[in-house]
């Protein structure tokens, strides 16, 4: 259960996962998981690391969320053509109630 363990483990502590992002190398050297394992923690490919969790657990494994994978770099620049995302929701409709 390394990789479980593992995984576990960057949950319960901020500091292994943020050395994990600053250090992945180093990090995953020092874990107990096969080269596979680390390969797709590397990727940060979700679906790899569900495929090796439920072989490891004996059941599928439907969701998995890794936050680990390297930046990917500054945002793109929103085209002209499209409206930026709208960052707040817009106000409720005001009902007017007859006199």
């Amino acid at each position: 259960m390394a990789l479980r363990e593992f995984l576990l483990s960057l949950m319960n502590d901020p500091q292994r996962l943020a050395d994990l992002k600053e250090d992945p190398e180093k990090v995953l050297g020092q874990a107990d998981l096969t080269a596979e394992e680390k390969d797709a923690i590397r990727s940060g490919d979700n679906r790899k690391v569900q495929k090796l969790l439920g072989q490891e657990l004996g059941a599928p494994i439907t969701h998995v969320v890794l936050m680990v994978s390297p930046s990917p770099g500054p945002r793109p620049t929103p085209s002209p053509d499209r409206p930026p995302p709208r960052t707040t929701r817009p106000p409720p409709p005001t009902t007017r109630h007859p006199k």
